[in-house]
């Protein structure tokens, strides 16, 4: 275009976007523009529109129209209504003289559109070619982000999901900076649907160019594709893990070499002494919620069981290797009921029964502790139902009755006392409740007072029990074969239960 070019009105618009230039010469040509179009024309077919000048203007704006040169035909300048509508609606007016031909200066604005392009290729070449090379290297967010640095000249932030900094480039730009300011240019970091957080640019939307906008893309999305890979590795190594860690409690791990190598490559110490915790989610399970609650389980286990803990995931359960200091069962509990705290604050949806084994001294006895951490969990629901915690070694009488068959239970308590809880029920009587305080004290009077009744009331009590069951108060195996059948009737459902009963 002409040196003697200037722009006389619509300055606020002059960062429009030229994508081709149009020579328009008639009236008719001016009213076909279109978005990112350089009109050229002359001030006769301007001035031959035939329209008000903030109706013309306003649909060069409506059309984006990035810019309006005119050839002034002789010394009469454009009238000062013109470039009002000009500056309101920040459409560029640009005059050139009338010496000029349209045809030239259209194409002299092609060449500099042509060479603009070419200049911002190579810009846009170079923010690729910065970039590429980090992600295959294997660079990470801060060499990421230098690089988004250098390239826009301002502070850059990496955030987690979050919101909180994981990289600030320079690292001093943190110092009293709330990257929350909704001023800052933000790019999430998006890999599919999976957000893992957002660069923050400190500079506004205003400050940002094209190439500082592609830049920050770019950025993003070299972060996205490190994370998702990071993602997808740490995801096939806790695979792997836990497959090792399966073997391991199933007894199937190999010889003590593969286990030290396999403990050594994943960062265990297999050499201190380890039991097994399970946090089981409890049935009926509502597969819609188990991942999430499985996640949370897995992430209290982390941060309450110590800093020594092995934790991973299985199917509707979070399995731990946790190493007590003690081979004390008290330290075990200790550490469940911790466990238990935090699950009991954190997971809403499901219940959770904790099980724990004994401690073993060596990773080829981890075996032995997975199953009694299993066995505690079954125990413990067999015998309080849901959301239980048991360690092992203090079931007590559980651990037997829990092996066996409900039909043998049903049929033992039938034969010891099920006179007995027959009777209760068609008298409406207390004798089962008679005899099992009997039995707990070995005194009559003391059961008395227990059962705030008369000596003499609790003592003929005593007689029509006899009187059902057959002589037990002097016979030392007869009254334990009814203290255990007496201990199943009161603690677990069955169909020797009253409310069971048919």
């Amino acid at each position: 275009m002409s040196s003697d070019a200037q722009v006389v009105a619509g300055v606020g618009g002059l960062n429009r976007q030229v994508s081709r230039a149009k020579t328009a010469a008639t009236p008719e040509l001016l009213r076909t523009v279109g978005a990112g179009e350089f009109v050229v024309t002359s001030a006769e077919a301007l001035l031959a529109t035939d329209e008000a000048w903030e109706h013309l203007l306003g649909r060069f704006d409506a059309a984006r129209v990035a810019a309006v040169a005119v050839r002034i035909d002789g010394d009469n300048p454009l009238p000062e209504a013109l470039l009002r509508a000009a500056d309101a609606q920040a459409v560029p007016l640009i005059t050139f003289p009338s010496e000029a031909v349209l045809a030239d200066v259209t194409t002299a604005v092609l060449d500099a559109l042509l060479d603009a392009q070419g200049r911002r290729l190579e810009r846009i070449l170079d923010i690729h070619q910065r970039f590429t090379p980090i992600v295959l290297a294997g660079g990470g967010a801060p060499e990421i982000a230098t690089t988004l640095y250098l390239l826009l000249g301002c502070p850059v932030a990496v955030l987690d999901p979050e919101g909180r900094a994981t990289v600030v480039v320079p690292s001093d730009a943190e110092v009293g900076v709330d990257f929350a300011e909704s001023r800052w240019v933000r790019q999430p970091i998006l890999a599919g649907e999976f957000r893992y957080g957002e660069i923050v640019a400190l500079t506004t939307e205003t400050e940002l160019d094209d190439e500082g906008r592609l830049a920050l893309q770019r950025a993003s999305s070299s972060i996205a594709v490190r994370m998702a890979h990071a993602t997808a590795a740490a995801a096939e190594r806790a695979r792997f893990a836990a497959t090792s860690l399966e073997e391991l409690i199933s007894g199937h791990a190999g010889d003590i070499a593969d286990v030290a190598e396999r403990a050594i490559s994943f960062g265990w110490d297999l050499a201190r002494p380890r039991a097994v915790l399970l946090a089981s989610i409890d049935p009926p399970v509502d597969q819609d919620v188990v991942s999430t609650a499985l996640a949370t389980i897995s992430a209290a286990a982390q941060t309450t069981l110590g800093r020594e803990v092995i934790v991973w995931t299985r199917s509707t359960t979070i399995a731990a290797l946790i190493a007590p200091e003690s081979a004390e069962p008290a330290e075990r509990r200790a550490i469940a009921e911790r466990l238990r705290r935090e699950l009991d604050e954190r997971v809403v949806d499901v219940n959770v029964s904790i099980g724990v084994g004994r401690r073993v001294d060596d990773p080829m006895s981890i075996p032995r502790s997975y199953l009694e951490a299993s066995r505690a969990v079954d125990v413990g629901r067999w015998a309080r139902g849901r959301h239980v915690t048991a360690v092992f070694d203090q079931l007590g009488l559980e651990r037997l009755l829990a092996s066996t068959p409900t039909e043998d239970l049903a049929e033992f308590v039938e034969q010891a006392i099920g006179p007995l809880v027959d009777y209760d029920r068609s008298h409406h009587s207390e004798l089962v409740p008679t005899l099992g305080m009997w039995l707990e004290t070995r005194n009559m009077a003391e059961g008395a007072r227990r059962l705030h009744v008369h000596y003499n009331t609790f003592k003929n009590r005593l007689d029509r029990i006899e009187s059902i069951l057959g002589a037990l108060i002097g016979d030392a195996a007869r009254s334990l074969e009814c203290e255990v059948a007496v201990y199943v009737f009161r603690h677990y459902d069955g169909p020797w239960h009253p409310d069971s009963a048919s």
